[in-house]
């Protein structure tokens, strides 16, 4: 393929995942639009990575680089992104999958509104077995079109990860590379952007975002949350391009944001019995003066749940009948497009 005519350089960063990194290349591969580059960034995994790249070798788009050494994940993204040439690029986590018309269908919000920063479809949270967890943007006002600051008001609580995003290469240029500092890089970077440029948004499907304890949202748990939202919080107030009642709202829109995920994990601690976690969670609370009458009861129960431990295992298979029929309505929706696409 002509370089003239590659106008999308997907970024892949990858550490030792070799099966799920062949589903999301194939999945980049399947895509209804052909004119793009498909950039592969091996975090020196010294397992069967390079031999999966071989599979798909016989496709020029496929580019592939090794590490020396291991760098880091944050690192690795920041690495793909300053390698960016094209006029669009976006990101893809070697666990997660695109379905077959991402780039088409964001492609059409830019020629609906050129002067878009970005373009977002939906992204559907699933677990390691195909159970469908939630689709952030279906939560969205029925928008296709943001200008800022509207548009970080709206991501505020909840926002959708970049799975499904498909960026302008005048980004870099206008709001910088990715933060390290922090744990939440991509909430961080489309913060960012939308603080200061206009976004579209479509609510149609274009990628699967796979949940599970070995991911980096898994893994990391309330590391990544905290002190991130702090930071984030702070990075916005220093901002003086943004209106000062804006930066206000937006401070008491976080801080609330904050309050309900770590009420979330606080919740989650308790009912398996990670009681650690859960006065670390509480401590954060006492710090924050937040929600005091609420976090006292929690003391309560914890103290309650420490003592008989059956009552743990009651609030656990509780929250777990609450969740399931939360899911099954989203099961009915979106499970059979999950499923044409063979992936």
């Amino acid at each position: 393929m002509q370089n003239n005519l590659i106008l999308i350089t997907t970024i892949i960063p990858t550490y030792r995942r070799p099966e799920s990194l062949k589903r999301a290349i194939q999945s980049v591969l399947n895509q209804t639009y052909p004119h793009f580059q498909l950039c592969i960034y091996d975090d020196a995994s010294g397992d069967a990575t390079e031999e999966v790249i071989a599979e798909f070798a016989k496709d020029a788009r496929v580019k592939y680089h090794c590490h020396s050494q291991t760098i880091g994940s944050a690192e690795n993204f920041q690495y793909g992104l300053s390698k960016v040439h094209t006029p669009f690029f976006s990101f893809l986590s070697d666990d997660d999958f695109l379905l077959p018309e991402f780039y088409q269908t964001t492609l059409q919000g830019f020629e609906k509104f050129p002067e878009s920063a970005f373009s977002m479809g939906a992204v559907i949270d699933i677990d390691q077995k195909g159970g469908i967890i939630d689709v952030v943007l279906s939560k969205w006002p029925d928008k296709d079109y943001f200008s800022p600051p509207n548009g970080l008001l709206e991501m505020i609580g909840k926002y959708s990860n970049w799975t499904g995003v498909l960026f302008r290469k005048e980004v870099i240029h206008k709001i910088g590379c990715l933060d390290l500092n922090l744990k939440a890089i991509d909430v961080d970077y489309l913060f960012r952007i939308a603080a200061h440029l206009p976004f579209t948004v479509s609510k149609k499907p274009v990628a699967v975002f796979v949940q599970h304890p070995s991911s980096f949202s898994g893994s990391v748990g309330l590391k990544l949350i905290w002190p991130g939202w702090q930071m984030m919080t702070s990075k916005i107030n220093e901002d003086q391009n943004i209106p000062l009642n804006v930066r206000k709202q937006v401070e008491q829109m976080l801080r609330e944001d904050l309050a309900n995920l770590l009420m979330m994990n606080l919740m989650r601690s308790i009912a398996a019995h990670k009681l650690d976690e859960a006065r670390t969670i509480l401590n954060i609370f006492e710090q924050q003066a937040s929600r005091v009458p609420l976090i006292r009861i929690f003391a309560i129960l914890m103290c309650i749940f420490q003592a008989f431990p059956i009552a743990g295992r009651v609030v656990k298979i509780l929250l777990q009948w609450l969740r399931k029929i939360k899911r099954a309505s989203l099961q009915k929706r979106y499970k059979k497009l999950i499923k044409q696409c063979h992936l």
